[in-house]
């Protein structure tokens, strides 16, 4: 049995501390944290928790990362107040950082998804989630095939899906 009650988290904070995952992940340090409409000096930062707690609090963030390897890069994060957007920007064309930040932003749509139940989503949404796994994990595409040949359904593959998670979640609310 799948489960697709999982809980979401909050998207700003989920945003950054994905993204500081992957940079320590891909071994780069965090060293300094700019609120960069502030008149503070930057915020030393040994560790990825306090650049965390600095980021969330800005407006607007400069991060200074270093990779023992790459030497050391900036990104700025622009922190949406009350919009729970975050915006990444002025990161430096250095290959591997800049091939770092730009998969991170590629694959948010998925990672945003990942948390919200199925039940929540869109057929679009839920094409997103799983399109790396290619289909859903409980309503294949061959059974989805078996009852377009036996003329079950019409629908295509996702909103087919979708239909499926629907009547699970109908049947056990009537369970």
């Amino acid at each position: 049995m799948c489960d697709m009650n999982t809980l979401s988290p909050s998207h700003q904070v989920f945003v950054i501390e994905a993204f500081l995952a992957d940079l320590q992940a891909a071994g780069w340090s965090p060293v300094t944290v700019t609120q960069v409409l502030s008149n503070k000096p930057p915020y030393a930062v040994p560790v990825l928790a306090q650049a965390l707690e600095i980021i969330l609090v800005s407006e607007i963030a400069l991060l200074d990362v270093e990779h023992q390897q790459q030497g050391r890069q900036s990104v700025r994060l622009d922190v949406g107040a009350g919009t729970g957007t975050t915006i990444f920007s002025s990161w430096s064309k250095h290959p591997a950082f800049n091939s770092l930040v730009t998969a991170f932003i590629a694959g948010l749509p998925n990672r945003m998804l990942q948390g919200i139940p199925d039940s929540r989503l869109s057929s679009e949404q839920l094409r997103t989630r799983y399109e790396l796994a290619g289909e859903h994990a409980c309503f294949t595409k061959q059974d989805w095939k078996d009852e377009v040949s036996n003329d079950e359904t019409l629908r295509g593959y996702w909103d087919w899906v979708l239909a499926k998670i629907e009547q699970a979640g109908e049947e056990s609310e009537s369970a």
